[in-house]
């Protein structure tokens, strides 16, 4: 009779263990299944951060490829009005040392007419010699004078086309500049986002792997709770 009940009470306190085991494995696939719903809805909103990010660097991709063709488009276009900019500054450099040539040589002219018409005045200097060298003269002084004037208007539409270069010159580097901003704006944004991106990817991962090792252990908790059933 005493052998029975040892028995009885063995039994008893056995399954009692059994019971005990059962619920603490319960309570901890309950513990792990919160656990796995938490870490799950992590990685979904990290998934969905990730792909916001990456439609955002795409979309800049395209803004700053956009950016550089325009940004390439204006710097030939500067390059070229700066070329043409110092070709006619050239010019007008070789038009302004022409002008004064031909001033200094006009006024030569003005001194030496003057010199010969005060001359002539004097009776005993007139001779057909003087009015020969007047008449010279004078047809000299028209010519230089035509020159002058057609140079000072060529100089005058010189003058325009490099006021009307250098607008169009300042106009573009302007230009050039606020696209360059906005091209190493987005660069730099694009930068920022590439890492934000990368830690994205390493939380990810990171979420994945706690997963794994989160369902590894549900599975033992299950076999184990599966066995413990059996035993009871």
């Amino acid at each position: 009779m005493r052998v029975f009940v040892l028995l009885l009470i063995a039994v008893l306190l056995q399954a009692a263990s059994v019971e005990t085991k059962i619920q603490k494995t319960t309570n901890q696939l309950h513990s792990y299944s919160k656990k796995y719903k938490r870490l799950n809805q992590k990685m979904a909103k990290t998934a969905e951060a990730i792909l916001k990010l990456k439609k955002r660097i795409k979309l800049q991709e395209e803004a700053i490829a956009k950016l550089q063709q325009e940004l390439a488009s204006k710097s030939s276009s500067y390059e070229m009005s700066k070329r043409q900019l110092r070709e006619l500054q050239n010019k007008l450099a070789v038009s302004k040392r022409k002008t004064q040539k031909l001033q200094n040589r006009l006024s030569e002219l003005i001194t030496k007419a003057v010199s010969i018409s005060i001359l002539m005045d004097q009776k005993h200097f007139y001779n057909i010699e003087s009015v020969i060298d007047y008449g010279i003269l004078k047809t000299e002084l028209q010519e230089y004078k035509k020159e002058i004037k057609r140079l000072n208007s060529a100089f005058s539409t010189l003058l325009e086309q490099i006021k009307r270069l250098e607008q169009q010159a300042a106009y573009l580097k302007t230009s050039i500049d606020t696209i360059d901003a906005k091209h190493k704006k987005l660069l730099a944004m694009q930068k920022r986002n590439k890492k934000d991106l990368h830690k994205l990817k390493i939380a990810k991962n990171s979420y994945k792997k706690a997963l794994r090792k989160l369902l590894t252990k549900q599975d033992e908790l299950k076999k184990t709770l599966a066995k413990l059933n059996i035993d009871k």
